[in-house]
């Protein structure tokens, strides 16, 4: 049987042995037509194109096509998850990575276990077959491949590669696509738990602001707070500001004795903990943002808006009187004295996003308009006026536009409706030394240059570290910044030398002397960076001593200290060189018996043992 694919609008003209012949109008688009003949005829359809006469077609005899490696059973469709390591009782002692692959079975796929096997190809060619594990079988979405621990295991990084497939047992025939692991599939010293990218690494999303727009940053700040980050212009500074007000709840956390009913006469409740805070005077909105300050561990510095801030924010920077229009009655947009959706008296409604019928916006900023009064510094410089801004809810919609000044900073003005919309600046300067702080202290740190651009609420990070493990600590070290909206990584790693996986570093503490089969030692600390991806886990380290006549002495490091910052040497006292030196270097596998050894993973160091 022979398959050929013939274009749509052809016609196929088969002519048997005894002369009859056979007309087959092909459908669109085309299909495969499974043919017996040697020679076939292919002519178009008269009634689509004109007769270009008979084209002869040597077809190759059906036996050809055994060659073709047939559509298995099973699709391996990718891995599953990280190799784990166990014991099993299969030989004395070995040990196997199980590697989880994903499994699709085609319906035609048999459902007896025995008639599967795998057929795994180790690192330097060596194939076993291994049976299926006794726990698992069709139609597991989820096959483990055990693999010999000792075939992976000190191999650098780039020399694991292990294939498997699924096979018939008896004759051998491929029952599955081949499926390829490398290191990334196998757990290592310093992925304990999951292997993490090496970088170039970065998270979060940068802001998009159009010129003189505004946009909300992703992460609350301190006690819930969600802040809309305004551009700047030619002519006015960008800022920062709340999308909501303060509620009772937020300012009572933080201001003692606040008490959102004292000294008032009317009769509306209004102290429920997430409305509006009100009965706040110029002075006790500022003590409360000064705690606000005081409490944020990302160190940003509120204050009140000013006046044309607030004007700015409240209207999303349009020219009209609000942000909807120039009409002051608007019921959907502002909790005034009037028409109102969705209150049966007249009270305050929750400042979030849920509370209430009054939309945002188009900056995403809730009540910026009615509801309760704000304050605002009427000065450019924050000075010691202060301003009534967007009326209340007892406001005629109106007179919303009618700022009230006040100088006396212990007064609420003309009625306690009044509350605080938080605002604060950080400048490109003033966000770098926010974000400078952050890593100022952390070792290996030190060159990490810092850049902020306030209106894409991003940090870039640039200059030098000494390893991948440096670069990933210090863009993960700015997540608790929560102005940030994201951070770019353009820190450089020195290129290590070719086949290097790790630095030994100078030491930072004395040795100790010990005694050890007669033979004196220095028990020395060594600071080491790790260079991504380690070899396998459980793979055999060496720490390797030269003293300078060429005598060589080495030790297995212990089992958890590849990938840590420090390993122990022994340095035998009569292998010091000059002033007290010693040249050190580690290897994989096997000792590594002179500073030209193939085994060597590190560059030779020379560190001066101290007393």
């Amino acid at each position: 049987m022979i398959r050929r694919t013939v274009r749509h609008g052809m016609s196929v003209w088969y002519r048997g042995s005894e002369g009859g012949q056979l007309h087959q109008a092909l459908p669109r688009p085309a299909v495969p037509i499974a043919l017996t003949a040697r020679r076939i005829t292919v002519t178009p359809l008269p009634t689509i194109r004109p007769l270009l006469g008979l084209i002869l077609i040597a077809l190759a005899p059906a036996s050809a096509a055994a060659g073709v490696a047939p559509q298995g059973p099973v699709t391996l469709t990718g891995w599953a998850g990280p190799a784990m390591a166990i014991d099993t009782n299969r030989g004395p002692g070995e040990a196997l990575f199980l590697l989880p692959a994903s499994v699709r079975w085609r319906p035609e796929a048999s459902r007896e276990r025995d008639r599967y096997q795998w057929r795994i190809t180790l690192p330097g060619g060596r194939v076993e077959r291994r049976p299926l594990l006794p726990t698992e079988g069709p139609p597991a979405p989820v096959l483990s491949a055990p693999v010999p621990a000792g075939a992976v295991r000190n191999l650098r990084p780039e020399a694991v590669r292990v294939e498997v497939a699924l096979i018939d047992p008896v004759s051998g025939a491929l029952r599955s696509n081949p499926l390829v692991a490398g290191i990334d599939q196998f757990p290592s010293p310093s992925s304990a738990g999951g292997r993490e990218p090496s970088g170039p690494f970065s998270w979060g999303r940068p802001l998009e602001i159009e010129p003189g727009g505004a946009g909300s940053l992703p992460n609350p700040g301190p006690d819930g707070w969600r802040f809309v980050r305004v551009a700047g212009t030619p002519d006015r500074s960008g800022f920062f500001i709340a999308a909501t007000e303060a509620t009772n709840r937020q300012v009572a956390e933080r201001l003692p004795g606040f008490d959102p009913n004292a000294g008032r006469s009317d009769e509306f409740s209004l102290d429920a903990p997430d409305q509006p805070a009100i009965n706040l005077t110029p002075d006790a909105s500022q003590k409360y943002l000064g705690a606000l300050t005081e409490n944020d561990p990302a160190g940003v510095t509120y204050r009140l808006p000013t006046r044309s801030e607030w004007e700015v924010a409240a209207r999303a920077g349009r020219d009209t009187e609000f942000w909807w229009g120039n009409v002051p009655v608007f019921p959907e947009g502002a909790n005034f004295l009037g028409p109102e959706p969705g209150e049966e008296s007249d009270t305050t409604v929750p400042p979030t996003a849920g509370g209430g019928a009054y939309g945002a916006n188009q900056w995403g900023l809730r009540h910026s308009f009615g509801n309760v009064a704000e304050w605002a510094s009427a000065g450019e410089d924050g000075g010691s006026t202060f301003v009534r801004m967007g009326g209340h809810f007892r406001t005629e919609p109106g007179a919303a536009l009618d700022p009230t000044i006040v100088d006396d900073p212990a007064s609420t003005g003309p009625d306690p409706f009044v509350g605080v919309r938080p605002a604060f600046t950080l400048d490109a300067e003033a966000g770098a030394a926010l974000i400078r702080a952050v890593l100022d202290g952390q070792s290996g740190l030190e060159d990490v240059a810092v850049a902020f651009d306030p209106d894409r609420a991003t940090s870039t990070l640039s200059g030098t570290v000494a390893g991948e493990a440096d670069r990933k600590r210090a863009l993960e070290a700015l997540r608790p910044l929560w102005f940030l909206a994201a951070a770019v990584d353009e820190i450089r790693v020195p290129s290590r030398s070719a086949g290097r996986l790790a630095s030994i570093g100078a030491p930072t503490v004395p040795a100790s002397p010990v005694r050890t089969l007669g033979r004196r030692l220095l028990r020395l600390p060594l600071p080491i960076t790790w260079h991504d991806p380690l070899p396998v886990i459980g793979s055999d380290w060496w720490l390797n001593v030269y003293g300078p006549t060429g005598a060589h002495f080495a030790h297995r490091l212990g089992s958890a200290e590849p990938g840590r910052p420090t390993v122990l040497a022994s340095i035998p006292v009569d292998l010091l060189g000059p002033g007290r030196t010693a040249r050190v270097a580690l290897s994989l596998g096997t000792p590594a018996g002179s500073t030209s050894d193939a085994a060597l993973v590190t560059d030779i160091a020379t560190v001066t043992v101290g007393p």
